[in-house]
């Protein structure tokens, strides 16, 4: 957790550089590390800190605490929830808590790599917390934006799975039409985002996964304002 002055810091940095949105982990272990009990305090001073400067804020739920995941896990890092709807119930907490100030979530972050999906990736555990969380978020309010987690660029091996081939299997899954937009991370990709190219590479998955169609694609790392792409997709 930040300093609330390294805080200050920071948000006076974004608006000072005249940065209008900031991506925020909102890290289910912090929130509600023991069951049943939830601590919104740091999360709270984060997302507010943020907000009252006026700025846009894309929240990421994200991430498990040691008693929602298998036991035999939990010494991994960043493992997977080891029930879809557990998680899905923490996504919409935090949807509701922050409604008036958060009005675009990502679920999940990186769910196509092992190291953020541990101890390997796994669409279907993935499609099924995407949807859940979803169709939860969307009873509670449709006009809230929700994101599939951002891919991370790498190759298909044996704990990971590229962009495209993950992607496309969430399609395979039914899990197309449980998110707004589709979210990549390009870092650490080579050659130009706007070529295609037969190497993997983030322009490589970008125009593969346009063929697809119906969604946007929103590309971002450690921020990126996307409400305006939405409203111009609707």
């Amino acid at each position: 957790d930040m300093s609330p002055d390294l805080l200050e810091r920071q948000a006076s940095g974004f608006v000072d550089h005249h940065f209008g949105a900031v991506r925020l982990t909102i890290q289910w272990p912090h929130i509600n590390s023991t069951y049943g009990e939830y601590d919104w305090a740091a999360t709270d001073a984060l997302v507010d800190t943020f907000h009252s400067r006026g700025i846009s804020i894309l929240g990421v739920a994200t991430w498990a605490p040691s008693w929602a995941v298998p036991e035999e896990y939990r010494l991994v890092k960043h493992p997977a929830p080891a029930d879809p709807a557990v998680f899905a119930e923490f996504a919409l907490a935090a949807a509701e808590r922050y409604a008036d100030r958060i009005r675009t979530w990502e679920i999940w972050n990186e769910p196509n790599i092992g190291s953020t999906f541990g101890p390997r990736v796994n669409p279907e555990l993935y499609a099924a917390m995407l949807e859940q969380s979803y169709v939860a978020i969307k009873q509670f309010d449709p006009d809230i934006v929700v994101l599939s987690g951002a891919t991370s660029p790498t190759v298909d091996n044996a704990t990971d799975l590229s962009p495209q081939t993950f992607v496309t299997r969430l399609y395979e899954l039914g899990a197309g039409k449980y998110f707004d937009g589709l979210a990549m991370h390009p870092y650490s990709a080579s050659g130009s985002l706007s070529t295609y190219s037969g190497t993997a590479n983030s322009a490589t998955a970008i125009a593969d996964i346009r063929a697809r169609g119906h969604r946007p694609i929103l590309v971002g790392g450690s921020m990126l304002y996307v409400q305006s792409l939405i409203d111009a997709w609707r």
